[in-house]
């Protein structure tokens, strides 16, 4: 059953995460303590097992294999919270900036992920993980993660692709270390300084911004086309 599942996922992966992105942004907004959003966030867990990032798409996964995989999800479930959820989402980021599409339209779809995370991230759960509150109503809230579905419709016009798109575990490494380097950054801003939280991202994001753009100008001074190694998702050579 898992191998007929599987071949039917290979080819249509941003699909399928598109689906998981959307789920765990709806099981956000419903409010991680409520039970509602519990209840999305496992199906959530359950269509990132479905996914399987970590197992080649044409070996099945064993049965036992998928419920030990999956009582490590749940257990999160028991502990949820928000420091929870924003390891989670730097988890997801990594795992996304592991992925080497097989096309410019994949390649795409992947950034566009990224920055959905990032954003919800930045702007939802380390925020009120730290007991601060970005968006003052209701209707802000709302506004934000509608805006952040939109994007998803996209991946339903990929066509199918004819290669799987592969894992790279030193592309995820360096995407979770770049996460990590701007959540501590902004948390240290806003905790040693007399910024309120936005304050503080801005800040820290606009010296980063500053000092990346220095380094690699001193690293690369002839620009251009050196500039390619910024790029998370290369394309899979053909």
């Amino acid at each position: 059953m898992l191998k007929r599942i599987n071949d039917h996922i290979i080819g249509f992966e941003a699909r399928l995460f598109s689906i998981i992105l959307a789920v765990f942004i709806l099981a956000l907004w419903s409010g991680v303590q409520q039970w509602m959003g519990k209840f999305l966030f496992v199906i959530h867990l359950a269509l990132f097992l479905l996914w399987q990032p970590f197992f080649q798409k044409d070996v099945p996964v064993k049965y036992t294999q998928a419920l030990v995989f999956l009582g490590l999800l749940l257990c999160m479930v028991v502990t949820l919270n928000y420091w929870s959820l924003s390891g989670w989402a730097v988890f997801l980021i990594g795992v996304l900036g592991g992925r080497v599409a097989p096309s410019e339209s994949s390649e795409k779809c992947y950034l566009g992920f990224f920055g959905i995370l990032l954003s919800i991230l930045l702007l939802v759960l380390m925020p009120k993980a730290v007991g601060v509150d970005v968006f003052q109503s209701e209707q802000e809230t709302s506004l934000f993660f509608g805006c952040l579905l939109l994007p998803l419709i996209y991946s339903g016009w990929i066509k199918r692709e004819s290669a799987e798109v592969t894992p790279d575990l030193f592309q995820s490494i360096n995407a979770v270390l770049f996460i990590f380097f701007i959540s501590m950054g902004v948390l240290v801003v806003h905790a040693y300084f007399p910024f309120t939280y936005l304050e503080a991202l801005i800040t820290w994001l606009l010296i980063s911004s500053i000092s990346i753009l220095l380094i690699f100008w001193w690293l690369f001074p002839g620009g251009g086309s050196h500039l390619k190694i910024l790029s998370i998702y290369p394309l899979k050579p053909s």
